[in-house]
């Protein structure tokens, strides 16, 4: 009786906890609930259906030594249905971060209103995982060939999160998007404006060498 007892206060316990954590409210405690639940939850589970898609792609599509050999595996034609089911379970799970754990809602007003709180509080979104979720299901998209929904993603990106550094990555992967699509115009203004960015991150330069070269 008092085990069945304590487990019943547990549950309400939690459920409270959960209430008080709504992406209705945006206070420290329901940041920090949505941000974990969302990293070790969902975002990991999608992240390894990607990493699993894009394995089975190295190991599955071969070269074809009658044509010009492509800069990435992915970009063969037979590529798109390899990892189909990976990378829809990757898309279903950024998708669901999104729906469960977005964080629109402002903080409540402060009384003595920094400018750091005043930067913090100007953001449109304030779980730091959907930025990622949105790369994600972008890659998920991108990997399949559906290149408009890949692109979509990505610009989507540089619009709501246009200071955050994620931001090199989407437009990295949008120059691919856009060359897989023939729209080189567009990929070259990207890589235009990339190449004049004194701020683009030396981790990916690597990565703008190998799209630059593809496009």
């Amino acid at each position: 009786m008092k085990r069945g007892f304590l487990h019943t206060i547990l549950l309400f316990i939690l459920a409270g906890m959960v209430s008080g954590c709504s992406t209705e409210k945006n206070t420290r405690a329901s940041r920090a609930y949505h941000n974990v639940t969302s990293k070790y939850n969902i975002y990991f589970n999608g992240k390894e259906s990607l990493k699993a898609g894009v394995d089975r792609i190295e190991k599955s599509v071969e070269d074809d030594f009658t044509q010009v050999i492509p800069i990435f595996k992915e970009s063969y034609a037979t590529a798109g249905n390899t990892s189909r089911a990976d990378m829809d379970n990757a898309v279903l799970k950024g998708t669901k971060l999104i729906q469960i754990h977005s964080i629109t809602k402002k903080p409540k007003r402060q009384k003595q209103r920094t400018r750091r709180y005043q930067q913090f509080a100007s953001r449109e979104e304030f779980n730091k995982w959907v930025d990622d979720s949105y790369m994600l299901i972008g890659k998920a998209y991108f990997y399949q060939h559906n290149y408009v929904s890949a692109s979509e993603n990505f610009s989507l990106i540089l619009r709501k999160f246009p200071d955050e550094k994620i931001k090199y990555d989407a437009m990295i992967w949008l120059i691919r998007s856009y060359s897989e699509q023939g729209r080189y115009n567009e990929a070259t203004e990207l890589i235009q404006l990339l190449q004049s960015d004194k701020l683009f991150p030396r981790k990916l330069e690597k990565e703008m060498a190998r799209t630059s070269a593809d496009m």
